[in-house]
């Protein structure tokens, strides 16, 4: 599992640091080439929950965290593929939306 968390350092004092936002990240697919995630990111705002399908892992944890985060602002979108949702079994998305780096643009975030 990967947890990505998010502080604000007032004025680059660290020991002023605050939590604004976490995310806990699942790999749902045994570490496959290509792999599925299951999101769970959390603010004030809130707790949500989103899929980010097709990792290829040789693109490094960055890209990844960059999926995340898109995956975070949108978990409401209800959002579709032409590659279905054949990789990811029914009982791991808990109807969460389904989030694929293909429906972005580059560093939109």
């Amino acid at each position: 599992m990967l947890v990505i968390k998010v502080e604000i350092w007032p004025g680059g004092d660290a020991s002023r640091a605050k939590e604004i936002g976490r995310a806990g990240v699942a790999n749902v697919t045994h570490l496959a080439e290509d792999s599925d995630y299951l999101v769970v990111a959390s603010s004030d705002l809130g707790e949500s929950e989103a899929m980010v399908l097709d990792h290829n892992r040789a693109d490094g944890f960055w890209k990844l965290a960059s999926e995340v985060c898109r995956a975070a602002a949108t978990p409401k979108a209800k959002l579709t593929s032409s590659k279905g949702l054949a990789k990811v079994p029914k009982e791991l998305t808990h109807g969460v939306p389904i989030v694929r780096d293909s429906m972005f643009k580059d560093g939109e975030c």
